[in-house]
């Protein structure tokens, strides 16, 4: 049966790649959580989408020149208005890591941003998380949109990995196909609506798709894995898994 992935956790409700959100979505009944890792300037990872600061929190600058000391003290919850405390700041990777042994049942799909691997340079990016991911790899699956990014998981390491699509086209299906990757993941206006998506060794995951109705069409068209915005509103699709989680305090 397919699966609910909260993109960034449960950002329609919680500020997006914080703790709360993340536990939020969760006990909403969300099977996985997507989220974005940049690094900041002692090299050390952390869970925001953007290297500019200023859309998510109330601070200006880059993260890549901040440390680490300092961007988890940023609220990340420009957004929103909800009460301050440590589970709305910027959380370190490890932060997260640290909370996967009280929920098992999760997968966790963490993409690493192209411009923290163009910055730090790939090889130093990628062994630093693989080295950090590697004793999770039950729960955790490397993502990204740089294909020599998942290139060097497959060689370093046996963590999962999945592919993000910039498109969806004769070459990257080619490409795909080389690759292997475990997860197939793309924006579902890609995709064409009278095709059954690519074929092959993968699971798909679509975004954002935050309504029951367009979450059944694409579950029908073979889609493994629904990534949203909106977990409850996803939820009102009865051709989802049940939820291991749903129900516990948030």
């Amino acid at each position: 049966m397919p699966y609910i992935v909260a993109h960034r956790g449960y950002k329609a409700r919680y500020p997006e790649n914080t703790l709360a959100a993340f536990k939020a979505a969760i006990a909403s009944g969300a099977h996985a959580i997507e989220c974005d890792v940049q690094f900041s300037r002692d090299r050390v990872p952390v869970i925001i989408h953007d290297v500019d600061l200023s859309r998510t929190t109330e601070c200006q600058g880059r993260v890549f020149d901040l440390e680490s000391r300092d961007l988890i003290t940023i609220a990340a919850d420009n957004e929103f208005a909800c009460e301050r405390s440590a589970d709305v700041n910027i959380p370190l990777l490890s932060e997260l890591l640290n909370l996967l042994p009280q929920y098992p049942e999760i997968e966790f799909f963490i993409e690493i941003k192209a411009e923290s691997l163009d910055y730090f340079g790939r090889d130093a990016v990628m062994e630093k998380m693989e080295a950090m991911l590697q004793p999770f790899k039950a729960q955790c699956i490397i993502i990204s949109y740089e294909i020599q990014a998942l290139e060097h998981v497959r060689q370093h390491s046996s963590l999962r990995i999945g592919w993000v699509l910039h498109q969806y086209n004769d070459l990257y299906y080619q490409m795909a196909m080389k690759l292997k990757p475990d997860y197939l993941i793309c924006n579902h206006t890609k995709l064409l609506r009278d095709q059954a998506p690519w074929q092959g060794p993968w699971h798909w995951m679509l975004y954002e798709i935050n309504d029951a109705p367009l979450a059944e069409y694409w579950i029908n068209s073979g889609i493994d894995y629904i990534e949203t915005a909106s977990v409850t509103d996803l939820r009102q699709c009865t051709l989802f898994s049940p939820s291991p989680l749903m129900g516990e305090k948030e």
